[in-house]
């Protein structure tokens, strides 16, 4: 018998019962509408409106709290393929996840053009301090193909065509750790339901042994900033240059430390003057 409603009414039997393709054409509407749940594929039921309108129902729990999924019209959808939906979704609910709020991420979300646009201004800028150089990535190498497309039909293919088109295997892997980026804050704002770029292997790479030559070096030169010149003129980490800082300068000469504190701006060197470090004059 089911459980009276809180108001102490009584609640109306939960109507079961193994569905049949006969059942479910010749049923006819009642004075209320009804829910009649499959005993053969759990989680299932059709539903019966008043008007006489039939429709495939899943019903089923997510963290404690019931989840509504229609599945479509009885009258396209047959018996046999609305079980065969029910088990794939059944199955999806018992690895973790939840096909009604990934069904509504998909209608919510745009092109992949307006979802790369909205993660740059709502979170790259913001916590990505490499953001424009993966901006320039997809503007280059994903946009051409994926901007105008829906981002929730991006597909697991789709990534993997765009990775091959890309002859440098480490900017292939830079582009797909860009997009992996997207399609991963997109899922935790609840916009899209999965990230395509998931499983998706990097290419290998190698440790580069060559290095530029003097006329290549002077050809490259005018088109650095400040940063890397100092970089390649003192030989040390781009860690330790983009944490230089005037109290590092003493007399002329950049004291380089052998130690490390951790201060607000992150890891930086302790000056320490005849240590043995090396040190740069300036020039």
């Amino acid at each position: 018998m089911a459980r009276p409603r809180r108001d102490g009414t009584p609640a109306r039997e939960v109507n079961r019962r193994k569905l049949t393709d006969l059942f479910v054409t010749s049923r006819k509407p009642q004075a209320r509408p009804e829910l009649i749940w499959d005993l053969k594929q759990p989680g299932l039921a059709l539903s019966v409106r008043t008007t006489g309108k039939k429709a495939w129902k899943v019903i089923y729990r997510h963290h404690n709290r019931p989840r509504w999924l229609h599945l479509g019209d009885a009258r396209s959808i047959g018996l046999a393929d609305a079980r065969r939906l029910a088990a794939k979704i059944v199955l999806d609910v018992f690895e973790g996840k939840d096909p009604v709020a990934e069904r509504k991420a998909e209608r919510n979300s745009g092109s992949f053009a307006d979802l790369a646009s909205q993660y740059v201004e709502l979170h790259a800028k913001k916590h990505n301090k490499s953001w424009r150089q993966a901006e320039k990535l997809v503007a280059r190498y994903l946009l051409p193909g994926w901007g105008k497309l829906k981002a929730s039909a991006i597909t697991r293919a789709d990534v993997r065509a765009a990775m091959i088109r890309i002859e440098a295997p480490i900017v292939a892997n830079q582009v797909l750790a860009s997009a992996s980026a997207i399609f991963t804050w997109a899922i935790k704002q609840e916009i899209l339901g999965l990230n395509p770029c998931k499983g998706i292997d990097r290419n290998p790479t190698n440790d580069r042994e060559r290095v530029l030559s003097d006329t290549e070096l002077v050809a490259l030169w005018p088109k650095l900033d400040a940063q890397l010149k100092l970089i390649l003129l003192t030989g040390q980490r781009p860690g330790e240059v983009a944490a230089l800082e005037k109290d590092h300068i003493v007399e002329g000469w950049w004291n380089m430390p052998g130690s490390q504190r951790v201060t607000g701006r992150g890891p930086r060197t302790v000056a320490i003057i005849g240590s043995g470090c090396r040190s740069l004059r300036r020039t």
